[in-house]
């Protein structure tokens, strides 16, 4: 979704005042309509606004923040009036907004508790910030991964070669998932408890982290001996914070598995694969609202999708439950088993939400006011996003643009590259006097390579930028066109490569830069549909500034 984020008016995403005031005990500083703008309103926001940004306080900035509030009151004028608060997409929206501001205050009130930090955890904490760890690991997105990992480790497999075969990251994959050194707080706490657990050499079991699975293995310590009890004394309160930020995510992941296993939630494996295969469709139908009724199996009413203790959803009751989904969830479902990990997440959402309601968490003041606060930032910021939303840049402006910047759009240079990897130097260097003899590279890449994704391929990797080519980027040169480069000592072993070719780097065609013209401008060409929207709306309101007032008064910036 595209986001447009403006330097003032979007600032008041955090700076609404929490209750509006009564304006009969302060002057008043501007009148919006109806509307009303008190000194105190304004002296309040602005100064917290002056402290936060580190601005220097002057008149232009003072009118400028007097606009901004103005233009709010004007959006949510408009909201209100036009009917636009009464769109079912926006009223879905607040109540999300509702949703989650109670979801945060029970986990906050009725889970958070749970988590005790002890004395004996503080000077642990403070233990291992006195040590640093020299680690390497490897990825795998799921447990049955990461098993079959750790049963080739203990097969004799080499670390280094696996971490070839699995990470798709290619500094990782060259280096043999090589970390470097880090220490307390740097690292994921679980993979942190698991890696201040291992002695040097030693490999991990499977590690449960947020995003899969590590096998860690540990290559080094350095140890301060100097455990001084001033200081732990000094650093308690601190340690305290960040063992807390730290063990929030995982008691939160600890308490969904439990009301996953509690809810034992089963998934009809056969229609939820049909879903993800329109996933794409459903997504643009929940978007516009008019989801294709080809979507929907036959009999969907009576076929079940999802089963738990809370009962059953057919089709049509889980898509509806998947427009509940933001932006940021939507992206995250890349596969199937996403998708299924975000259903479980939803019958988990309405298993919290029961409790809620049972707690009667909705109906608190705490509740009422913290909503009504969010609630205008929410309309503020969906509205202007819209309005954003709606700007077109015309087709003869990209292409000007196009023309008059000849040297801004290029493609990178490719080079066909192929490797070989080998373990030992004394196979490296007889390797190398075999090419220099007039081997082929492909034919002693089949058969000595180490490398699984291009040993079949003799060693091909294909077309790749210097981006792409990640730690062996330096050597791609145009001069090493032709060339075979190495040994090259690698952590994983060494490493030849071969440049075959190479694509000199070339401007690109209108339409390949066309996405590319359209960011540039579309900052400028949304500023301009912002303001004219609001212009049109301040022609049409009765707006006054008492201006001796604005410069007068006086403000808490202290």
């Amino acid at each position: 979704m595209k986001r447009f984020h403006l330097y003032l008016i979007l600032l008041q995403s955090f700076l609404l005042p929490l209750t509006q005031r009564n304006c009969s005990d302060n002057k008043i500083l501007s009148t919006v309509g109806d509307n009303v703008i008190t000194q105190k309103e304004f002296a309040d926001r602005y100064s917290k606004f002056i402290r936060l940004s580190g601005i220097k306080d002057n008149l232009k900035i003072r009118t400028e923040y007097l606009n901004m509030m103005i233009d709010e009151k004007i959006l949510l004028k408009y909201a209100d009036t036009s009917g636009w608060i009464q769109r079912e997409d926006v009223k879905k929206s607040l109540k999300s907004l509702e949703d989650q501001i109670c979801i945060n205050y029970f986990f906050q009130k009725h889970v958070l508790p749970e988590l005790k930090i002890s004395e004996e955890d503080l000077r642990e904490a403070y233990y291992r910030s006195k040590i640093k760890i020299h680690a390497r690991h490897i990825y795998a997105p799921d447990l049955e991964t990461a098993k079959e990992i750790k049963e080739r480790l203990n097969r004799g497999e080499s670390f280094e070669e696996l971490a070839f075969e699995y990470f798709t990251d290619s500094y990782l994959a060259y280096n043999g998932g090589d970390l470097g050194w880090f220490s307390f707080g740097d690292m994921e706490p679980s993979f942190e408890d698991a890696a201040y657990r291992l002695n040097i050499g030693e490999i991990s079991q499977p590690v449960k982290t947020v995003y899969g699975y590590s096998i860690i293995q540990v290559l080094e310590k350095k140890v301060n001996p100097f455990l001084i009890e001033d200081e732990f004394l000094m650093m308690k309160e601190k340690i305290e914070r960040d063992l807390r930020k730290q063990r929030v995510p995982e008691l939160m992941m600890r308490k969904t598995d439990e009301m996953a296993r509690s809810l034992e939630i089963t998934l009809n494996d056969k229609f939820v694969d049909r879903l993800f295969q329109k996933l794409d469709r459903i997504k643009m139908g929940l978007q516009t609202g008019k989801l294709p009724p080809e979507i929907l199996p036959v009999s969907s009413d009576t076929t079940w999708v999802v089963k738990s203790k809370n009962g059953t959803w057919n089709v049509e009751m889980l898509i509806e439950k998947l427009s509940e989904l933001q932006e940021r969830q939507w992206n995250r479902i890349k596969t199937i088993k996403d998708l299924k990990k975000a259903i479980k997440g939803l019958v988990i959402r309405e298993e919290i939400e029961k409790k809620i309601d049972r707690l009667r968490i909705r109906d608190q003041k705490e509740i009422r006011e913290k909503f009504e606060k969010y609630r205008k930032n929410r309309i503020l910021a969906k509205l202007v996003e819209e309005i954003m939303d709606t700007v077109s840049i015309p087709e003869s402006q990209l292409l000007q643009y196009y023309e008059e910047h000849p040297n801004d759009f290029y493609k990178p240079t490719f080079y066909n590259i192929s490797e070989l990897l080998v373990k030992d130097s004394v196979l490296a260097e007889r390797l190398s006097k075999k090419l220099k003899e007039g081997t082929h590279f492909e034919e002693l890449a089949r058969k000595y390579s180490r490398l699984k994704r291009s040993r079949e391929k003799g060693g091909k990797l294909g077309w790749l930028s210097k981006r792409e080519a990640g730690i062996v980027s330096d050597f791609l040169k145009p001069e090493n066109c032709g060339k075979t480069i190495g040994p090259i000592k690698m952590k994983a072993g060494y490493l030849f490569i071969k440049i075959s070719d190479y694509k000199p780097s070339q401007r690109m065609s209108f339409e390949e830069a066309k996405s590319e013209i359209v960011d540039i401008l579309r900052i400028k060409a949304q500023r301009r549909g912002y303001k004219n929207f609001v212009n049109r709306l301040r022609s049409k309101a009765n707006i006054k500034i008492n201006k001796e007032l604005l410069r007068s008064i006086s403000l808490n910036v202290s």
